[in-house]
């Protein structure tokens, strides 16, 4: 997975123009606060060479690597499914937002859960927990079952945020 993310951060900042190992180092660690090691980086670049989307040549003590055209189109194409996967995202959130009766000010609320895979275990539980319940939520309006137990399941949530707003 890092590994695919240095990728795409290295081809972005050599869309920008040349870079050094050294200078995609430090502008990475700036822009994201982690820095990619020299284990990694220059790896990576060298299989970028081999497969043709970088060239390089010295410039004293350093290489500068610069995007090919074959480097530029794929860095494109990369933008170009990110974009697909943004608009993606935004109509499933459109649809759990109407699914699940939200008011826009609900939105910051979706977008404030920070990516999955990086949540403490104990916090993963939770918000793995909160996710199930929204499915069964869902499944239930989907079975048609929800208009019939409306009044139960909404007496049951109101309960668990009662217990949820005491932990403060």
């Amino acid at each position: 997975m890092w590994n695919h993310k240095l990728r795409i951060l290295i081809l972005r900042h050599l869309a920008h123009g040349p870079h050094s190992g050294y200078q995609l180092i430090k502008e990475i660690q700036e822009e994201t606060g982690w820095k990619p090691s020299y284990g990694s980086i220059y790896p990576l670049l060298e299989t970028l060479l081999k497969e043709g989307l970088v060239t390089s040549k010295e410039a004293g003590r350093s290489k500068l690597y610069t995007l090919t055209t074959k480097g530029k189109d794929s860095y494109r194409e990369f933008l170009k499914q990110h974009e697909q996967m943004v608009a993606q995202a935004e109509q499933m959130q459109k649809l759990v937002t109407h699914v699940f009766g939200l008011k826009e000010e609900d939105k910051e609320l979706m977008q404030a859960i920070p990516i999955f895979h990086d949540l403490d275990p104990k916090v993963r539980k939770v918000v793995g927990e909160s996710l199930a319940l929204k499915k069964e939520i869902a499944r239930l309006y989907v079975d048609g079952r929800l208009k019939k137990h409306h009044l139960r399941i909404a007496s049951l949530i109101n309960g668990l945020n009662k217990e949820l707003r005491k932990l403060k």
